[in-house]
């Protein structure tokens, strides 16, 4: 069979858009219009073909919409830019205003802290405090770039370590508000003992090697920056499987513990009952080092008795 040739005139037509060109240039200009790339796309989709008329007066309305859109945009962020203005000659007035009112607190001299309520003493602290930020140490006047290196400088420095570090959920959050417990209410963050100025509580942290954090009886102060519950019942439970021994209630021995026992079996059974507690107690203190708790007491079996440690 024998394809037939185009005749001159229907080489000349764009099917997808139903044009006819004059000449092959016409063509090939047509090709590169939006109009036939358009056509081609909705006939990819399964649509029909749209006149140029028609294209023409849907560009124009997107153009026009789009003028629209820009111009709420422009004036929108118009807006946005008043109200910073408005915010930053706001914000500017107050400085003024503080700085006017601690000047007059200076000349005054201190107000009388006796007949302030507790709410007011501590907005008047929080006012006239030195801040600690996140990025500044609790122990001193370093500052670093980041939390992060913030808390390596502490750790390096002053063994500082925030526990359960994998459970804190608000790591900055936690590491601001321990900064104003410190600058604000000059608290050592041990002891809970307070002071009068911040270089005072400092230098007491410092001294006393108090430079941690006590979870022991401030849980619920804590409880919010951190995913686990921090309840003394919790963390009493997990002490318990921690420790958990096998059904005679005695630890296994391991190592030189377990040779020196073995050792004292042959000099009788007295010996090998006091090497077992020692080994027992290594034992407990190698935990106690790796969890970083302490541990109330520890019941340790031996001779059908137990020993309270």
């Amino acid at each position: 069979n024998m394809v037939a040739k185009p005749n001159a005139e229907s080489a000349l037509i764009c099917t997808g858009c139903n044009f006819k060109a004059e000449s092959h240039e016409e063509l090939r200009e047509h090709y590169k219009t939006e109009w036939h790339r358009h056509n081609l796309k909705r006939k990819v989709a399964g649509l029909a073909p749209i006149d140029k008329d028609v294209f023409e007066e849907r560009v124009a309305a997107y153009v026009s919409d789009k003028d629209q859109a820009r111009g709420k945009k422009k004036e929108h962020l118009s807006k946005k830019a008043r109200e910073k203005q408005e915010k930053r000659e706001k914000s500017s007035k107050q400085r003024e205003s503080q700085s006017g009112e601690q000047s007059d607190v200076a000349r005054e001299g201190p107000p009388d802290f006796s007949q302030m309520t507790e709410e007011e003493f501590m907005d008047w602290k929080a006012a006239h405090s030195e801040p600690i930020e996140i990025t500044d140490s609790l122990f001193d006047r370093h500052r670093s770039e980041t939390v992060s290196e913030n808390l390596e400088y502490m750790a390096r420095e002053y063994g500082f370590f925030v526990p359960f570090l994998e459970n804190v959920t608000d790591l900055e959050g936690l590491v601001e508000y321990l900064g104003q417990k410190v600058a604000i209410g000059n608290v050592c963050l041990w002891c809970a003992k307070s002071f009068h100025s911040l270089e005072a509580v400092r230098k007491h942290m410092v001294d006393k090697a108090h430079c941690k954090m006590c979870i022991e009886g401030c849980e619920e102060e804590y409880q919010d920056f951190y995913s686990r519950d921090l309840s003394a019942s919790a963390l009493m439970s997990e002490s318990e499987e921690e420790w958990e021994t096998d059904e005679e209630g005695e630890l296994e021995l391991e190592g030189d513990d377990k040779a020196d026992a073995e050792a004292m079996d042959e000099d009788g059974e007295e010996g090998a009952k006091a090497v077992s507690s020692q080994g027992k107690l290594a034992e407990a203190a190698r935990m106690s080092r790796k969890h970083a708790k302490s541990a109330s007491e520890l019941v340790v079996a031996g001779g059908g008795a137990a020993s309270k440690i």
